[in-house]
């Protein structure tokens, strides 16, 4: 689900895996379907659920032998349960990794309770990161109207559209992140796995250099390479 994103957390799986040779990497099954409706279309719109083409594209990767599954989309996990359920359905042995849930506890490791939270539209009216870290007593903080709508931007006309960013889109989102900052957030969650993507454009990490972020790519990363290894181990 985007397929940039998918590339990256691939590509961020490798490098933080530790080995020495190719034979000490994880197996790793990649499905990047373009079928699969846009999420923010179906919370908003009433567009076209996306879940049986996600829990299509799972059940072929649990055939060919998957043992954790990564949903590389923050947005997606508004469906979480409803994933889970139809795929414990099939009686097959899984790790479903909950990205949400993994970023929270990354924001409690770094001793932090109050995050800004950029994400696409989908996940932030359907309170997605809400719905998993207020029960880990994490506060969210969103952009207003107009920063959302820079964020929306950053993610639907600049990668998904497969395009840079222009000066001004930059200027704009780095003032979001400096807005959310200034509201009290101690901590910037990359709530969505293209908004990473898009910071390497026009030097926006370098202007935000003294900020903390959160990536969310990272997160899954980290949270597959774990759950993986535990399958090794047994």
């Amino acid at each position: 689900m985007g397929p940039l994103a998918t590339a990256r957390l691939f590509e961020t799986i490798v490098e933080m895996t530790k080995s020495d040779c190719d034979a000490g990497h994880i197996r790793t099954l990649i499905d990047c379907n373009p079928n699969i409706p846009d999420r923010t279309r179906a919370i908003l719109e009433g567009g076209i659920s996306p879940v049986p083409e996600i829990v299509r594209t799972a059940k072929g990767l649990i055939t060919q032998g998957a043992e954790v599954l990564l949903l590389a989309c923050n947005t997606s996990h508004y469906y979480f349960e409803e994933i889970e359920g139809a795929l414990r359905e099939t009686g097959s042995a899984f790790k479903l990794i909950n990205l949400i849930e993994e970023t929270g506890k990354t924001v409690l490791e770094k001793g932090m309770k109050r995050v800004g939270v950029l994400a696409t539209r989908g996940a932030v009216e359907g309170r997605v990161f809400d719905k998993y870290l207020a029960p880990m007593g994490i506060e969210c903080v969103y952009p207003d109207s107009e920063g959302q709508k820079v964020v929306n931007s950053i993610i639907y006309d600049a990668v998904k559209a497969g395009r840079d960013l222009n000066e001004k889109l930059a200027e704009d989102f780095c003032k979001t992140c400096r807005a959310l900052v200034e509201r009290g957030a101690q901590a910037l969650v990359l709530g969505c796995t293209e908004i990473p993507i898009a910071m390497k454009d026009a030097g926006i990490w370098e202007r935000l250099s003294g900020y903390t972020f959160t990536d969310t790519i990272e997160v899954l990363a980290k949270a597959g390479i774990r759950e993986a290894e535990k399958t090794c181990d047994q």
